[in-house]
């Protein structure tokens, strides 16, 4: 299994670790409850070294990553991020991603661990130009995230000559040979410091240091998952993969790209059809019925399946199970298949918690 730089400092921290995507990684510190609530309340340290990186630069680097993604990279200038994702001709998700402007020819793209090589793979492939590089810069990175109320006099204290509250969402600055953007994955404000490799360890150990006087400490991927969930945002290859697309995941805001992107065709088409299952958010109505990935999903009426769980946890927030799934059709009401046992949930709007 792949280590990240930090993880020695996990161990020494008492982290219980889990398999991730080929990568050793700490699941919790104290219990992914208890780590949720602090993240939400005070803030949390997330080593999140393991996703990938990949950098494209040249001339043509912006027309090449107008044909790669749907969203309008027009109006991205220098220092700014944006979401988005990678689609096949069939308009089917490869993977998601943030890209970054380090200049108006050189992007950096933060991709998902589990789907990095693929990603590299497919992206190269597409690339005809010379003059444009593309390189795996994973390795280079070291990438932490402090996600909560307090982040902001954590962060200063780090870096005294920046205005972190100046910094706006999706925009980033540039201090000491780091990448400091206000992103994150949790909901609440927070940044993700890119720092090179070999500096990871000595900040994050700073950071846990200084943040002792915020009550901010590491907290794992348990955490990290269920505070996730809450804001509805997605898992690469759980919650979409290459059969789904951009519309049927919740993501059709993102489809700004009046140029001729890769997909183009099979979403436009599919969105003049209309007839597709999308990804809605639901409660359950029994505490205890927790909905897995892969649980089918029934109408009211019990007569026919009408979708699959994608994720599903209890909410530390809210104290109910939640999940969501892909359904067929507009409904208020639907039931899901835990162990043979159909339990009623209510269809609500995403995100779960309000913040």
């Amino acid at each position: 299994m792949k280590k990240t730089s930090l993880f020695e400092s996990h161990k020494n921290q008492g982290a219980k670790f889990i398999n991730f995507a080929g990568w050793r990684m700490p699941f919790c510190y104290t219990s992914p409850a208890q780590e949720h609530h602090q993240a939400r309340q005070t803030g949390g340290l997330f080593d999140v070294s393991h996703m990938g990186q990949i950098r494209i630069k040249g001339k043509d680097s912006l027309a090449f990553l107008e044909k790669l993604l749907p969203s309008n990279l027009k109006a991205l200038l220098p220092g700014q991020a944006l979401y988005s994702v990678l689609c096949l001709p069939t308009g089917g998700m490869i993977d998601d991603l943030i890209l970054y402007s380090l200049s108006l020819e050189d992007y950096l793209l933060c991709v998902n661990s589990a789907y990095k090589d693929k990603d590299l793979k497919w992206i190269k492939s597409q690339h005809t130009n010379e003059k444009l590089v593309i390189q795996d810069e994973s390795d280079k990175w070291a990438l932490i995230a402090v996600q909560g109320p307090h982040c902001f006099e954590l962060c200063q204290k780090l870096f005294p000559s920046i205005n972190f509250k100046q910094i706006k969402k999706f925009h980033f600055t540039e201090e000491d040979s780091c990448l400091l953007a206000r992103t994150g994955y949790t909901g609440e404000e927070g940044f993700e410091i890119y720092i090179p490799n070999e500096k990871g360890l000595a900040l994050w150990e700073k950071m846990i240091y200084i943040g002792k006087e915020f009550a901010i400490s590491p907290i794992g991927l348990g955490a990290r998952d269920t505070l996730r969930l809450e804001m509805a945002y997605l898992l690469s290859g759980q919650d979409f993969d290459e059969n789904k697309s951009p519309l049927q995941a919740g993501l059709d805001w993102l489809i700004k790209n009046s140029e001729d992107y890769i997909g183009k065709k099979a979403i436009l088409k599919q969105k003049e059809q209309g007839a597709y299952s999308k990804l809605q958010a639901f409660i359950m109505e029994t505490a205890a019925a927790v909905p897995r990935k892969g649980y089918s999903i029934y109408s009211e009426t019990e007569k026919e399946a009408i979708g699959q769980v994608t994720s599903g946890a209890k909410s530390p927030s809210l104290d109910k199970m939640i999940g969501l799934g892909y359904i067929e059709g507009e409904r208020k009401n639907c039931l899901i298949d835990i162990r043979g046992a159909k339990i009623k949930a209510n269809i609500v709007s995403k995100p779960f918690l309000k913040r």
